[in-house]
């Protein structure tokens, strides 16, 4: 990320809606496509979808990915699993904001 990128998104939570809600659409749509291929849903996610809440996205995505890579730990490694795949999905994010402000 750029120093005006963290100017404009200083915090970026991927699990608060709001934080979200103020990056560009074709990036969040970009992103949660690569997120999801951690992960096998029983269901097609509709991307695109204007209802789509990302944030919930990637709380089900990390919440899936930690149980899949690790499913006999215990609470205190599950939270560990999930903390792992939280940042690594915000700094796949923050990679995607910095190429998408080199796009423009």
């Amino acid at each position: 990320m750029t120093i005006f990128d963290v100017i404009r998104y200083p915090n970026i939570d991927i699990f608060d809606r709001e934080s979200l809600h103020q990056l560009p659409r074709p990036l969040l749509e970009a992103w949660a496509a690569e997120i999801i291929k951690y992960v096998e849903y029983p269901f097609t996610l509709d991307l695109k979808n204007p209802k789509n809440d990302f944030s919930t996205i990637a709380y089900n995505t990390v919440i899936t990915a930690s149980r899949g890579s690790q499913p006999y730990a215990n609470n205190t490694s599950q939270g560990i699993l999930i903390k792992i795949f939280q940042k690594q999905f915000t700094f796949l994010l923050k990679k995607m904001i910095a190429e998408y402000g080199n796009e423009l």
